[in-house]
């Protein structure tokens, strides 16, 4: 039963993370002292989820092992923060692995890129994300000790990360109604997510020039997908066994026992009814998805990113999505013509998951989706980025400057390069057959036509 009809590694002994196991059997360096170093402690303990298989529906689905790896070497870095420390160097250096080769890397500082020897390297930590170290943190603490929570919700704001703390505060705002505190941070949190959003959704300011006509001096900002539809992403592309955290209330429940009491399976007992009431909110998920009740999953709150997505995020997005295709002399601007990505604030969820979404509805002239889901390697969004030599689907010449010559360099060396089978990767993940979100966006150009005649619009 399924979604849409239905409901990495080069061996490098010498190079190797710290042997304290962590996310990938990494150190990590969490830089948040404020919640008592019993926490750090733990969150050295984190592991990487993995890319989930494809959904099979269970009553009570279970989490599986994670399989036992050794450590990884600096190439499995590719795309996330690290925190290097070279030989005979005082400091260690913090950057984002961007590239590397079998004797250099590059790690990118700010706006800069560096070059280093990799037999240089002494040992190197990978930095885990605000949302794994926020997930991790939480996690320990108890959802009566304000005292730490506040602690954490205040180091998640000051990371810029309201959309992580707003769902806990409004839960702890119901638990202790009384808290000022809580209720003050609630308050400022929402205030600053809603002039976040505002200022993403930008204005079109004009200001008058000499002659006292108007002239357009900022661009409209580039839409992006609101919280609502990043959240009904996260319920299609949901892997129930990777335990997500889930919200649905009671009233939803409900709704689904009445709306669907006819239907075969469902308990004719106030009794059956009962039972699932208690049952944990992943079971009462599969239930829905097997019910196809896509009317409800708007009410559903998944609160965890699924694996699939962090893949997409941290190997493909991170990596060379943002930096290459959608550069702004490339699919960033307007060189790029009807395809366009959004490549400012990459780092936001509301920026990664706008650009899934226009990977996944766009259509090339001939009608061909940028993704091929049933064959990943020869999606042309990969295909395009390798060498026009090696390529099913070369990429066309950029003109240079001044119209001379051809701008355009290849992204993946062979179908065997790292960042083209880790994009691979990610797509295998993702739910298939695809569902339609049921999400109304709109890039700032035309990306997709319209539907064919007999397009299956999904059933979960």
């Amino acid at each position: 039963m399924d979604r849409g009809n239905e409901i990495l590694c080069r061996n490098n002994p010498a190079v190797r993370a710290s042997n304290v196991p962590m996310r990938r059997g990494m150190t990590a360096c969490t830089g948040l002292a404020c919640t008592g170093s019993i926490l750090l402690g733990t969150l050295v303990g984190m592991t990487q989820p993995e890319v989930p298989s494809p959904y099979q529906p269970d009553p009570q689905p279970t989490q599986q092992p994670q399989p036992v790896t050794s450590d990884p070497t600096i190439h499995d870095a590719i795309g996330l923060e690290i925190m290097v420390y070279l030989v005979g160097a005082e400091q260690p250096i913090k950057g984002v692995l961007v590239s590397t080769t079998k004797d250099m890397f590059s790690l990118q500082i700010g706006t800069l890129i560096q070059e280093y020897e990799i037999s240089k390297i002494d040992r190197f930590d990978i930095i885990p994300s605000v949302d794994e170290r926020y997930r991790t943190m939480r996690a320990l603490i108890a959802n009566d000790d304000i005292e730490q929570l506040i602690a954490l919700w205040n180091w998640v704001l000051r990371e810029g990360r309201e959309d992580l703390a707003i769902p806990d505060l409004r839960a702890a705002a119901q638990l202790a109604p009384n808290d000022e505190r809580v209720a003050d941070m609630l308050r400022g949190a929402e205030a600053r997510a809603k002039l976040r959003e505002s200022a993403g959704k930008g204005k079109h300011h004009e200001t008058p020039t000499p002659s006292g006509n108007l002239q357009q001096t900022e661009k409209p900002a580039f839409p992006v997908l609101s919280d609502d539809q990043i959240n009904l992403i996260k319920v299609y592309e949901i892997d129930l066994a990777a335990n997500p955290r889930i919200e649905i209330e009671k009233e939803v429940i409900d709704r689904m026992l009445s709306q669907y009491e006819n239907e075969p399976g469902m308990p004719t007992t106030e009794e059956g009814r009962d039972l699932i009431r208690r049952q944990p909110a992943k079971q009462q998920l599969d239930l829905m998805f097997r019910l196809k009740a896509r009317e409800l999953y708007p009410f559903v709150e998944v609160r965890d990113h699924p694996p699939q997505i962090l893949q997409f995020r941290d190997r493909v997005h991170r990596t060379w999505l943002v930096n290459s295709c959608a550069s702004s002399s490339c699919h960033g601007g307007n060189a790029g013509g009807r395809f366009r990505l959004k490549n400012d604030e990459p780092n936001l969820e509301a920026t990664y998951y706008s650009n899934l979404v226009i990977l996944d509805r766009f259509r090339l002239s001939d009608g061909k989706p940028l993704i091929n889901y049933e064959k990943p390697a020869e999606s042309p969004l990969l295909q395009l980025g390798l060498d026009r030599s090696k390529s099913l689907r070369p990429h066309p010449q950029v003109p240079g400057e001044a119209g001379v010559g051809d701008a355009w360099r290849p992204l993946f060396r062979n179908l065997d390069d790292r960042r083209l089978q880790q994009a691979v990767q990610w797509i295998e993940g993702m739910y298939k057959p695809r569902p339609d979100y049921g999400i109304d966006y709109t890039p700032p150009t035309p990306s997709e036509p319209p539907a064919l005649p007999g397009t299956n619009p999904g059933i979960r």
